[in-house]
């Protein structure tokens, strides 16, 4: 399965190897740095890279004395050895010292900027304001700094010096918590000094100092900070009237989470209220078949129902392994089930659902969870009678090339049945295939001009459109119904932004919704050339992490953004968005149920006749133990 970490994760990771490799940071140039930092902007993390790219950066860490010339190492710039055999024992050194102790090939993926500096300088937390500062700078010039991430800058000569900013804090925050200064003396003092990138145009850089107390091995413990204190570049302590938090302290962040819980909670009353009876009308449908079932995908049916399919879950998310029960479910606007059955097919998953024109369903069920395949096909009639169960080819008999993750596929509707992702061996290459309702391959391509990009094939009218980034700026091919490139192009005007699904309307052209760097969400309007005919007015969001395709509503059209979650406080935040005729763009229907805390849409579909949509969320039951629920409100448009 795909295992792609974030960020943090992958710092973590590699926070256990890196203390050792401190010691070395000052004899790499930053041009190593800088080199790796520009290769990962043209062609994307560690896994996507091209043999000589990775071979270029081995070549680098000879020369900064990382690692020596002898041995394998010599052995992969000499190049005795096939190309095979060179690419495996390069990316078995990378991630023996990148990898943080996972030797697995997925980490490959995670491999970038960010765990290379973190191994070879040490944390983050304990680099000196003048390297921060350099890292910041290079990543913002790259176009790689993100606006949800601190900007480090140097302080001038008028702004006060890191000594006293935090004789200033220490002060300050003994002061407001009766600490005796010597007690707060005992604590060790991290600084920074920046601003918070999104809020680099309206507000000052501005000192943070974090007190902590470090373990025995000199690490911070847990991670923690035990008091915070935000320090002008004058010396003032910044307080609430400045736009930051005065001083912090581990009681005054849990008050803080438990007052932003409290107020997430008068808004879903707030919403229960006015909404009660949709509600309780619906409530069959928040636990399809007695709560045992979860829905791991839902798709909106001709006839204006619902179907739901996954497999069977018992108490808080488990399920036997031994003998996994898979179903199909439908129902319809008012959360009544139509029909119901469990599938007669053994399998760990049903992984994906296609509807035909003659209102057959076409369910995509894999045998293993761990190497997905082999995968079977399960045809149902619209009233959920099993008609045919049939095999499905293997990637490699597709292709002729092993894919990286074993047989593993991803799939998503086509033309008259699935439409096949996955990806090809150590390059990666994205490879895409479509079947027809027998289970017959129409056509099946590896697709060079994507590699590097998290590429989407969407059925159009006359073929298909594939959606990616050319650099900064979202992507767009064409290709025809044999799955041949007919055009590319990059969307001017939308740097940063991250398109979802599209949406194509009668006159050819597309709907997409978009989330920018700035953690705003628009609507994007968008011909097969890629000119942008028009975009709706901005929405701040709380860190969107996707979006919805879009659907018609009246004069407008409805999306759905699923929001981060905060580690303390699971966001109720359901994010529907409707944009109307002039591209202005208000929210609807933001919160979610009393009692569950939603992590956000997870699918937006059409559903019944009278312009009404379905948000399928899922989240976890604070009133139920913390168990996984999926919930279903139909709401009008």
């Amino acid at each position: 399965m795909k295992r792609k970490l974030s960020v943090g994760l992958v710092l973590a990771i590699v926070l256990i190897v890196a203390t050792a490799a401190t010691a070395l940071a000052f004899t790499i140039s930053r041009t190593f740095f800088e080199g790796v930092a520009r290769l990962q902007l043209e062609s994307g993390y560690y896994n996507a890279w091209s043999l000589e790219e990775k071979v270029e950066v081995l070549d680098m860490m000879v020369e900064n004395g990382i690692v020596a010339a002898e041995g394998d190492v010599q052995a992969i710039l000499e190049g005795d050895m096939d190309d095979d055999a060179r690419e495996a024992a390069l990316d078995a050194l990378m991630l023996e010292r990148y990898g943080g102790g996972v030797t697995e090939p997925w980490m490959l993926e995670n491999i970038g900027i960010e765990s290379i500096l973190t191994t070879e300088m040490g944390p983050q937390t304990e680099w000196t304001l003048e390297e921060k500062a350099w890292y910041t700078g290079m990543m913002l010039e790259l176009g790689l700094l993100g606006y949800d991430t601190d900007l480090y800058l140097l302080p001038g000569e008028d702004v006060i010096s890191p000594e006293e900013a935090e004789q200033a804090a220490r002060a300050a925050a003994a002061a407001a918590f009766g600490v005796d200064p010597a007690e707060m003396d005992a604590y060790d003092a991290l600084i920074d000094y920046g601003v918070y990138r999104a809020e680099a145009e309206y507000k000052d850089p501005y000192y943070t100092v974090y007190f902590v107390t470090r373990d025995e091995d000199g690490g911070i413990a847990d991670y923690a900070y035990d008091y915070t204190c935000y320090v002008a570049s004058d010396g003032r302590i910044l307080s609430s009237a400045d736009g930051y938090r005065f001083i912090t302290s581990p009681q005054e962040n849990a008050d803080a989470q438990r007052a932003q819980a409290e107020a997430e909670q008068v808004g879903g009353e707030a919403f229960l209220d006015e909404h009660r009876a949709q509600l309780e009308a619906l409530e069959a449908a928040l636990h399809p078949i007695d709560g045992a079932y979860l829905p791991e995908g839902s798709m909106a049916l001709k006839d204006g129902t619902l179907l739901h399919y996954g497999r069977l879950h018992g108490d808080n998310d488990s399920q036997s392994s031994d003998d996994p029960v898979l179903y199909a479910t439908c129902v319809d606007a008012q959360g009544a089930e139509r029909w119901s059955l469990t599938l007669p097919e053994e399998g760990a998953a049903v992984d994906g659902a296609v509807q035909l024109e003659g209102g057959d369903i076409l369910l995509y069920v894999s045998a293993d969870t761990l190497t997905c395949g082999p995968y079977r096909q399960v045809r149902l009639s619209a009233q959920g009678e099993v008609l045919e169960t049939l095999s499905l080819p293997t990637t490699l008999e597709m292709s002729g090339v092993q894919p990286e993750d074993e047989d593993q596929n991803f799939p998503y509707t086509g033309h008259e049945g699935f439409l096949l992702m996955t990806a090809l061996g150590q390059t990666n290459t994205p490879f895409f295939a479509q079947l027809d309702a027998a289970g017959q391959v129409v056509w099946a391509h590896a697709y060079e001009a994507f590699a590097g990009c998290a590429v989407r094939l969407y059925p159009t009218q006359g073929g298909y459109i594939a959606q990616g980034r050319s650099g900064n700026l979202p992507a767009i091919w064409t290709l025809d119904m044999q799955g041949n490139i007919t055009g590319q192009a990059s969307l001017a005007g939308l740097e940063g932004m991250t398109l979802g699904a599209p949406m194509q309307q009668a006159d050819g052209s597309f709907l997409a919704a978009g989330i920018g760097e700035d953690e705003t969400v628009c609507l994007v309007a968008f011909e097969a050339d890629g000119t942008v005919l028009w975009t709706s007015e901005r929405i701040q969001t709380a860190l969107a992490l996707s979006v919805t395709a879009p659907i018609p509503s009246g004069d407008g059209f409805v999306f759905a953004a699923r929001h981060d979650v905060n580690a303390y406080t699971p966001s109720r935040h359901l994010g529907v968005f409707f944009c109307g005729a002039d591209g202005s763009l208000t929210e609807r229907y933001p919160q979610g149920a009393d009692g569950q805390d939603m992590m956000g849409v997870w699918q937006l579909l059409p559903v019944g006749s009278d312009g009404q949509a379905a948000v399928v969320s899922w989240g976890y039951d604070s009133d139920a133990g913390d168990q996984r629920v999926t919930s279903l409100l139909v709401m009008d448009l």
